[in-house]
């Protein structure tokens, strides 16, 4: 359920991507106004947010990022995020968060990461992005949206 907090945050990621990208997130329906409930509750990509402390934790996760990593919200709220990725990729993920701080935005990303359960799955086409307005002093984390197979992504890519 997308209760007042949760939209809250989740149109905060949606303006930050819009800023960085000039588009909303994927929509169902291409050039559909944002539907936050959507993005929430049935959107086929993962979307979440860090926050922007010296040990990002989850400040945002949908429901498709949910079952993915094997976390309720509650639970996956606060969880630090490095341990969103199997220990032999966190070097190479840091690095790539590193990037996008001082760049602002990054897409293509891909990588391995790691379920509660202990399973590895793939992620692809991923986009990461900061959540700050250009020249904010103060971090507000990063964002990301990724996809789990090639077919969604050829279909998100005729959405846009």
């Amino acid at each position: 359920m997308l209760g007042p907090d949760l939209a809250s945050r989740l149109l905060e990621i949606d303006e930050a991507y819009f800023r960085h990208t000039g588009k909303h997130l994927p929509m169902a329906i291409p050039g559909a106004p944002i539907d936050l409930q959507w993005v929430h509750e049935r959107a086929p990509y993962g979307l979440l947010a860090h926050d922007g402390s010296d040990q990002p934790r989850f400040i945002y996760a949908n429901e498709q990022a949910q079952k993915c990593f094997d976390y309720p919200l509650e639970d996956f709220i606060g969880l630090v995020s490095e341990l969103s990725s199997p220990p032999t990729q966190r070097a190479s993920r840091q690095y790539y968060l590193d990037r996008v701080r001082r760049a602002g935005y990054s897409f293509n990303y891909q990588g391995e990461r790691f379920s509660r359960s202990g399973q590895t799955f793939q992620i692809f086409d991923g986009e990461i992005w900061e959540l700050s307005p250009p020249g904010s002093v103060v971090r507000a984390g990063q964002a990301s949206l990724f996809w789990l197979t090639e077919v969604e992504i050829k279909t998100a890519k005729h959405r846009h």
